[in-house]
């Protein structure tokens, strides 16, 4: 009985700190897109960082041993030191790990710095004692119990499984929030999240600490279990049986992570451990590696969603909306201490009469333009003799192809300016500069009267540019109406700080965007699409979605990229409908376009393009007689 005791306990032990270790990479990968292969060095920093705090100074009793920072501090200083030391040393390879470069690239430099780390702790005696590693790291408490191993081991599973459940509800709750809506945008859609104002390195950097101090956390609590730890401990192919759980439990699902870890660590790695061997010595190892291996490859052709799928988002009904309208404005005036914010919910949600409030959202979202300043620059283009969007003389090379020469353009509110032209003539290449997606070689660009040339895609978003991409850039893994939200947020919305220690305010915003969604999904005759994920929608309502989301932001200037590609007509009428009613209230736009007739239809000004430079410009009616723009087109 003795010896089932302890090897029940010792499986809970695993499973609570396997599971903290799947909860930390489903932060990363699952919500951020972040492919960290070198999970398992935080967890090996914070194993030594344990150990070397407990240990005390290696002349001492462990003067057999080599380390550095030798410190004795009690219970549980030394888990603070084990998450301090993996969400520092997530930030220092962040700082180089997780720059704008392809995802891919990224998990090959995690797996690099991971083989490094393991050679340099391995070779150098002098930090953890080299590939000995270190020993004798005390069970923490046992002496104060004096309890004998056996039953020490079921409270330090208790204890263990206590920090799985706190740890569970804090990432829940991080995931839930506005910000864990921000990971999802930013692992779908880089560019589109930062056409929103999402600064993409930003929040990968700080899902990549917090998931580094989760592992760091985990490998405090595994060496103090364990008591001993060196580098055979923490293999590249640690990191794989973690994210073999992921893919089985189910990515983006932290309930499902319970599953995935109880079936791959646990139940193919450790439990035949304590089994009796069979065969030839490591066939029972070379049996596990092979199962791990057909798991990744099953659920990857079959299942590649897991066992539980990431959860799908339900938008709340605008009934429930209003009747909670009462609490959502104390709390947004408790937060912000003034009338702002409840002004400006009572403006978003409408009349005090719940009867009239879906009328009266609807109103605000057609009237917003006029009501309120654009963008969140809080800049107001009612001044319509002073152009919104200024460019000069901007130049962009690929490599050495000059993509776009000398190219000049003002935007003035509620106008739409057409950009047309071949194939090759830099259209979509002055969009994408405009957006700050590019950079331009030379010229300027001003956003009401500020400089942005410099600034990022995200820094102009939040100041009121919008835009919309050449490909339907949706978030497929979210919702219409997530994909809303998130635009309606924003930067505000992505703030961790907002998200974790104004809580109750943040979720009262959150509250006032659902209301606004439900206003733009009526007033582009969506609300049936409300719960589908963007990848299930057609191309046409993929485009409506595009356009939603950038009204969503009370935009200054709106960027559209080819935005009737791949629409069936009727759905093309409706865009060019809408369009112009947008127009009309006041904010401008740039639209890139091949269709001629939808040209004609909507733009005020149009401005032709071929090889880089403008040959045309003028009303379409001016511009379609002009023997250059018929030449250009015809050749």
């Amino acid at each position: 009985m003795g010896a089932y005791s302890f090897y029940v306990s010792t499986l809970l032990v695993y499973f609570a700190i396997d599971l903290l270790c799947a909860w930390s990479l489903n932060l990363q990968y699952g919500y951020a897109g972040v492919i960290n292969f070198a999970f398992i060095v935080f967890q090996a920093a914070g194993a030594y960082a344990a150990s070397v705090v407990v240990l005390g100074s290696d002349t001492g009793i462990n003067s057999y041993q080599t380390y550095i920072l030798g410190a004795q501090v009690p219970f549980p200083l030394p888990l603070v030191a084990a998450a301090l030391a993996g969400a520092f040393l997530s930030g220092v390879i962040g700082l180089f790990a997780l720059r704008r470069i392809r995802r891919d690239y990224q998990a090959a430099v995690m797996l690099i710095v991971s083989l490094i780390l393991y050679q340099v702790v391995s070779a150098d005696i002098h930090l953890f004692n080299g590939s000995n590693g270190l020993t004798g790291v005390a069970h923490p408490l046992q002496g104060f119990l004096n309890v004998s191993l056996s039953t020490y081991q079921w409270y330090y599973a208790a204890w263990v499984l206590a920090i799985c459940v706190v740890m569970y509800f804090v990432v829940q709750a991080l995931c839930r929030s506005s910000w864990g809506r921000a990971l999802r945008a930013i692992r779908d859609q880089e560019d589109a999240a930062a056409s929103l104002g999402l600064n993409g390195t930003v929040l990968r950097m700080q899902v990549f600490i917090i998931g580094g101090a989760i592992a760091g956390l985990s490998g405090g609590l595994l060496v103090e279990f364990i008591g001993a730890w060196s580098p055979g401990a923490w293999g590249y192919a640690e990191t794989f049986v973690i994210f073999t759980a992921l893919l089985v439990g189910g990515v983006g699902n932290n309930r499902g992570m319970l599953l995935g870890t109880l079936i791959v660590p646990i139940l193919v790695l450790q439990l035949p451990t304590f089994l009796p061997s069979f065969g030839y010595p490591g066939l029972v190892d070379a049996i596990q590696w092979m199962v791990i291996g057909l798991l990744w490859m099953l659920f990857l052709l079959v299942r590649p969603r897991g066992l539980l799928p990431e959860r799908r988002f339900v938008a709340p009904r605008l009934d429930a909306l209003e009747r909670s309208r009462g609490w959502v404005v104390r709390l947004l005036t408790l937060g912000r201490g003034d009338d702002v914010a409840q002004n400006s919910y009572v403006r978003t949600v409408g009349a005090v009469d719940p009867s009239t409030a879906r009328a009266a959202a609807l109103s605000r979202a057609e009237a917003t333009a006029t009501l309120e300043p654009r963008g969140e620059s809080g800049l107001s283009p009612a001044n319509t003799r002073r152009p919104v969007m200024v460019a000069r003389k901007l130049a962009v090379r690929y490599g050495g192809v000059a993509a776009v020469q000398d190219v000049s353009l003002e935007v003035y509110p509620g106008e739409i300016v057409g950009l047309i032209g071949p194939n090759g003539a830099g259209k979509s290449s002055v969009l994408a500069t405009l957006a700050g997606q590019l950079r331009a070689k030379s010229g300027t660009i001003e956003i009401n009267g500020r400089d942005v040339t410099r600034r990022s895609a995200y820094a102009r978003a939040r100041l009121g540019v919008a835009r919309t991409f050449q490909t339907t850039s949706e978030f497929p893994g979210m919702t219409v109406f997530e994909n809303l939200l998130v635009s309606s947020r924003g930067s505000a919305g992505a703030s961790l700080w907002h998200a974790t220690a104004r809580y109750r305010t943040n979720r009262a915003e959150d509250r006032a965007a659902e209301v606004r969604a439900w206003a733009v999904l009526e007033r582009f005759e969506m609300t049936e699409t409300a719960d589908a994920y963007g990848a299930e929608l057609s191309g046409g309502q993929r485009r409506l979605v595009e356009i939603m989301r950038c009204l969503m932001r009370d935009p200054t200037v709106l960027l559209l990229d080819e935005p009737m590609v791949g629409v069936a007509p009727h759905l093309v009428r409706k865009i060019t409908t809408d369009l112009r009613s947008v127009a009309d209230e006041g904010i401008a736009m740039v639209l890139v376009e091949h269709a001629l007739e939808v040209v004609g239809t909507l733009c005020d000004r149009v401005v032709v393009m071929a090889l880089g430079r403008v040959i045309a410009e003028g009303t379409y009616a001016e511009v379609v007689t002009d023997r250059g723009v018929r030449d250009a087109y015809l050749g």
